[in-house]
C-alpha cells in the first residue's frame, strides 16, 4: 500500500498549483517518517514550509515545521 500511497502523493507533486505541492511534498514527508527514513522526510518537509510560507499559508507553514 506504500507504493500506492506514493503514487497518490506524486501525482499532487505534479499538479501546477503550488498549495497542491506543498501538500505533496508534506504527504511524501509523512510517508518517509513512517517508513523509518526521517532523513528524506526533513528535506521534503523544508519544501513544503517554504512554499505554505511563499502563499502566506502560515497554519500549513507551522505543521510542516513541528514536523521535523
Amino acid at each position: 500500500r506504500f507504493d500506492e500511497a506514493r503514487a497518490v502523493f506524486q501525482r499532487m507533486l505534479d499538479r501546477p498549483n503550488a498549495s497542491d505541492q506543498a501538500r505533496g511534498h508534506r504527504s511524501m514527508a509523512l510517508l518517509d517518517l513512517l517508513m523509518g527514513r526521517p532523513r528524506a522526510a526533513a528535506p521534503r518537509l523544508r519544501q513544503a514550509a517554504a512554499i505554505n510560507a511563499s502563499l502566506r499559508e502560515s497554519l500549513s507553514e507551522v505543521r510542516n515545521l513541528v514536523s521535523l
